[in-house]
């Protein structure tokens, strides 16, 4: 099966939402049009492959140089996209929604790729030679996708390089992805980010910008609970023990109800102010819970009891609503996961930064365009409302044979004795042909 030429659903799309860069020309639009449906169409794309399986288009050569042209401005083009999609009351993100950031380390086999070094993967438990991608996902009841993504770069590895003064530490980067969506009307209200962002300058910075966040404290932090200081470890085994409820938590995207034994307590963190903090009991029930099994930092206090803290500036907030929040966590892991299977996240092996990026940028429009899809009804026709990445992918690809069959039909039509013609039917249903 090949690509047909044109895709109204992702012309449509992008038609919809068209960007006022100066791209270049007519062959950008086409460009990126050519590339959504090759990566959303094909198994393991690669532009080779979906140069070659498209119906129509330009050589080769010309294909990649209109690639090359595209590629720095593939990342603003994403961001503009995402800023228009904010006007689709479908798509656009709510103040109730959910902003999650993490890490994710794209592996790579080769350290002459600009931006490779090697990184401590918490999937691996070990460090992994790749790429450090940051990167923001938006999470709602309704719907879900990437927000916005750059890339963390080691300062020894732009040492090498000649570009040290481009090195920004990770909390520097997240600070900036914090203070970018403060600036966005619709964003949420509410951040959640596991403990190597819970900094008490990304405190700071959240709280001036009256934005509530869920994470874990450091296991080093000192805090204050009724006028006396405790390292958090040791504060576990000042709280009795009958003030560990069992809570039900419900997890907001599966729906699963768990039951943990929690300790909420109020305490005071210098610098930031009064926090709600849980303690919450590790043992086998909980080893195999959907929040904390991928936990890495479980806690010991002095009596050898294990547990999990969490922290968030909202006081208000019961145990059972702080954890389902924070379980949220886990969408962005999921999404990476999701776009690796299925939007090839990790095929690119262009050795310059800005291929990367371009990739990188086209894997989340193509995941927005899925989300614009599902939302709009585009996809129900093929079985899909509110699936999964992967099952509206799968629709696409239904949609796509759709077009190719009708392509296919209106050439025969058009040209019944034509020789191209035959021979393309020929050699698709064909079995004998070309032997």
């Amino acid at each position: 099966m090949k690509i047909p030429p044109p895709v109204p659903l992702v012309k449509k799309f992008l038609d919809e939402n068209k960007t006022s860069l100066d791209t270049g020309g007519k062959d950008f639009p086409i460009t990126v049009e050519r590339l959504v449906t090759g990566i959303l169409f094909l198994e393991k794309p690669s532009p080779n492959k979906i140069h070659k399986d498209s119906l129509k288009g330009p050589s080769k050569k010309t294909f990649y140089n209109h690639i090359h042209a595209l590629a720095d401005q593939m990342p603003a083009l994403f961001r503009e996209i995402f800023a228009r999609l904010q006007a689709d009351r479908k798509l656009a993100m709510k103040k109730s929604g959910v902003l999650i950031i993490d890490e994710h380390i794209v592996p790579h086999t080769s350290s002459g790729i600009e931006g490779v070094d090697y990184f401590h993967s918490t999937t691996e438990q070990g460090p992994v030679l790749g790429m450090s991608l940051m990167a923001v996902h938006y999470y709602s009841e309704r719907v879900e996708y990437p927000a916005d993504f750059t890339f963390y770069r080691r300062e020894r590895e732009l040492q090498e390089r000649g570009d040290v003064a481009e090195f920004k530490e990770k909390n520097a980067i997240a600070r900036e992805f914090f203070s970018n969506f403060s600036a966005v009307s619709n964003a949420p209200d509410l951040w959640v980010m596991d403990a190597y962002f819970m900094t008490k300058d990304n405190a700071i910075l959240l709280k001036g910008e009256d934005k509530i966040y869920i994470s874990r404290p450091k296991r080093n932090w000192k805090c204050k609970y009724q006028h006396v200081d405790y390292f958090i470890t040791d504060l576990y085994d000042a709280i009795p023990q009958e003030d560990f409820k069992l809570t039900q938590v419900i997890y907001p995207k599966s729906g699963k109800r768990k039951f943990y034994h929690v300790a909420t307590v109020d305490v005071f963190f210098s610098r930031i102010g009064t926090h709600r903090l849980l303690l919450v009991q590790v043992g086998p029930a909980v080893e195999a819970d959907d929040i904390l099994a991928q936990e890495t930092e479980i806690l010991e206090a002095p009596s050898k009891a294990k547990f999990v803290a969490f922290c968030t500036n909202c006081t208000e907030w019961d145990a059972s609503y702080i954890l389902g929040e924070y379980s949220l966590r886990w969408a962005v892991e999921s999404s990476f996961q999701d776009m690796t299977q299925n939007l090839a996240l990790r095929g690119c092996k262009w050795r310059e930064l800005s291929g990367q990026n371009c990739f990188l940028a086209l894997a989340f429009l193509c995941y927005l365009f899925l989300a614009w899809a599902q939302v709009r009804g585009e996809l129900a026709p093929y079985g899909v409302r509110r699936g999964s990445l992967g099952e509206a992918r799968e629709a696409f690809q239904s949609y796509c044979q759709e077009e190719f069959s009708s392509w296919l039909a209106d050439l025969k039509y058009q040209c019944q004795d034509c020789l191209p013609a035959n021979y393309i039917y020929a050699h698709l249903y064909d079995k004998e042909a070309g032997k």
